[in-house]
């Protein structure tokens, strides 16, 4: 069977300066032109650069989960991914979050606008005769409307 470019997305883990390369660049670039989607893995991890991310040809980041499941605790990490999230919003990107693990989560990240979120408050990693009954029952949960976050928010 045949797949369509267009509903590939390739998933770039930014790894040193490779990216930086001329060939590496130029692949991505063939990649997009041809219609496949390119998402840049845990933006705002460690090697994360924002040079990095104003050079690459990508459609989407994907926001590291480091910044994401630890809030509860860690309240001052929501600056870090409201401007990551700003910043996905300003390129023009998709933006998915990684590591939504609660309600909290959920209601937090809805109220940001966020496309998508990513981790077990969405589901647990499933088998793959398991997936088509997931996508047609899914609902996302509301979230906590009461929740801190969206005080901290």
């Amino acid at each position: 069977p045949y797949i369509f470019p267009e509903s590939l997305v390739l998933e770039v883990l930014e790894i040193g300066e490779i990216l930086e390369q001329k060939v590496a660049l130029g692949h991505l670039q063939r990649l997009r032109s041809a219609g496949v989607k390119i998402a840049l893995d845990d933006v705002g991890s460690a090697y994360a650069s924002l040079l990095r991310l104003k050079n690459l040809p990508i459609d989407e980041i994907k926001i590291d989960q480091g910044f994401v499941r630890e809030l509860l605790n860690k309240p001052q990490d929501l600056i870090f991914v409201e401007s990551l999230i700003n910043l996905g919003m300003g390129m023009n990107v998709i933006i998915t979050v990684e590591g939504v693990e609660t309600e909290e989560h959920i209601a937090l990240l809805r109220e940001m606008e966020v496309d998508y979120l990513q981790g077990y408050a969405i589901a647990r990693p499933l088998e793959a005769e398991a997936v088509a009954d997931f996508v047609h029952t899914f609902v996302l949960g509301t979230g906590d409307a009461d929740t801190p976050l969206l005080a901290l928010y």
